[in-house]
């Protein structure tokens, strides 16, 4: 019995449960969306040599920001497993959304080349040999030595939700 899968549900990739990680997933990549936005970033590195006086952020900052947020080392910032899963999640969907940046024709020249900057700063920061990091690495050097040749995972979407007006 129970119900079956339709769009009111979030991916499961655990075979049919409540797969929390997808769900984080999701919102990460939700967030980054707007967060990592080329034509957003452009706005703010306009803005910024528009007026300098203003405490805006150059881009550089804000990406290098965007990544410290995450936490540069998971196991200093989380003591549980779950959260570090999480912190660790949330590195390599930075990572993915900054390469979806870098490849995107309609971003202005200048947000291509401070992702790829960032790109290139965060593989010279990975120095443990954690797995995530190692990945995170690989991952990296690869793209910015073939950016064009590397394939990114497509971004889910978030289900729609229960139709309004349901359950009366």
């Amino acid at each position: 019995m129970g119900y079956g899968r339709d769009r009111e549900l979030f991916t499961s990739r655990n075979g049919g449960g409540l797969d929390v990680f997808a769900m984080a997933e999701l919102s990460v990549d939700n967030t980054l969306k707007f967060m990592l936005n080329p034509h957003r970033l452009a706005r703010l590195a306009e803005q910024r040599a528009l007026y300098p006086d203003l405490e805006v952020p150059d881009l550089a900052t804000y990406l290098s920001n965007t990544w410290k947020a995450a936490g540069d080392e998971p196991t200093t910032q989380t003591a549980d497993a779950y959260g570090m899963a999480l912190a660790r999640m949330v590195q390599r969907r930075i990572v993915e959304a900054l390469m979806r940046v870098s490849k995107d024709a309609s971003a202005a020249e200048l947000v291509r080349v401070a992702t790829m900057n960032e790109l290139h700063r965060i593989s010279t920061q990975l120095k443990s040999d954690s797995q995530n990091y190692v990945y995170l690495k690989g991952r990296i050097d690869n793209f910015l030595r073939s950016p064009e040749e590397t394939v990114l995972p497509p971004v889910g979407s978030l289900p729609d939700g229960s139709p309004i007006g349901c359950g009366q």
